[in-house]
């Protein structure tokens, strides 16, 4: 299951796709589960954290500082950034951008879902209402955000003087986001503003897809080898 955890879950989520498009009347059945499902999968995740070196990891100060600045700092003025340059890119709804706002200001407390070897994830596509075309606009920003965040992680890694392996952990955890945690406050939000948990996961999806390409860059950098 860990060596091919990323098989396992594009496989789930498209066969979550696939049963949610041919059976929709299962719908709202089946969405009193997402909930307890995702209470389930934090458990998991947090399961296979090695807490015997949690004690050791809080003497790393530098590492823990970068981590700090990284997602509490750089990343907020990043999406504050992007929101200024990028507003074209964008849909002007406020639900796709609360959305957005929603996943991309959260951290990624295990790093990274997939790749890190620590259990998460959700195979869920919230009702789209008709604004497929609304939401898949949001995936260039996405997509920009992975670009601009891997590059602000190596820098912050190296304002830090950190090793290779730290290092591509600051990458890693300031490009992912937790969709896990903030998933079931979108879907919480009002009926008008239901559409942005298909935001929240849209998000998910294209990190997916971005560390497929993070895991093959990463640990190719000069400074990260």
């Amino acid at each position: 299951m860990e060596r091919h955890q990323v098989a396992v879950y594009v496989g789930a989520i498209a066969a979550g796709a696939v049963v949610g498009l041919a059976a929709p009347g299962l719908g709202p059945v089946l969405e009193h589960a997402i909930n307890p499902v995702l209470a389930a999968l934090l458990y998991v995740t947090f399961l296979q954290v090695p807490a015997g070196e949690l004690v050791r990891s809080l003497r790393a100060g530098r590492f823990l500082a970068a981590a700090l600045v990284v997602n509490f700092a750089v990343v907020p003025l990043v999406v504050a950034a992007m929101f200024a340059v990028l507003p074209a890119s964008l849909p002007a709804d406020r639900a796709v951008r609360l959305g957005v706002l929603l996943v991309l200001l959260t951290p990624c407390v295990d790093y990274v879902v997939v790749f890190t070897g620590l259990a998460g994830g959700d195979a869920q596509v919230p009702e789209l209402d008709g604004n497929l075309a609304v939401v898949a606009g949001v995936v260039p920003f996405y997509v920009a955000f992975l670009v601009v965040m891997g590059a602000a992680g190596l820098a912050v890694a190296r304002l830090f003087r950190l090793d290779a392996p730290a290092g591509r952990a600051i990458v890693f955890t300031g490009a992912t986001r937790n969709s896990l945690v903030v998933l079931p406050l979108a879907l919480a939000l009002p009926g008008h503003l239901s559409v942005a948990g298909a935001v929240v996961v849209t998000q998910t999806l294209v990190e997916v897809v971005g560390m497929l390409v993070y895991v093959r860059v990463v640990p190719r950098l000069p400074s990260l080898r």
